[in-house]
């Protein structure tokens, strides 16, 4: 995806590749496989970013929550020059 913005309000399936774009989310964001980013992730109230084991996404500048983050993986938060 290559885009100035992407809102979701309903489903969207991440398994690969890029997400060129400043994200908000008000629905549900599954990453099941490798994801670069390369702007922030806004997950508003009601908004699932939900990333599986096997699920990795990286390159954002910010990640801002007010919805669901699932517990059920090891998170890791690395700085990036």
């Amino acid at each position: 995806v290559s885009a100035a913005t992407l809102s979701n309000v309903g489903t969207i399936n991440a398994n690969g590749g890029a997400v060129s774009a400043a994200v908000t989310n008000a629905g549900t964001f599954n990453v099941g496989g490798t994801v670069t980013g390369n702007n922030s992730f806004i997950n508003n109230g009601g908004g699932t970013l939900a990333i599986a084991a096997a699920g990795n996404y990286g390159g954002l500048s910010a990640l801002t929550n007010a919805g669901t983050i699932p517990d059920n993986a090891d998170y890791q938060v690395m700085l990036e020059p």
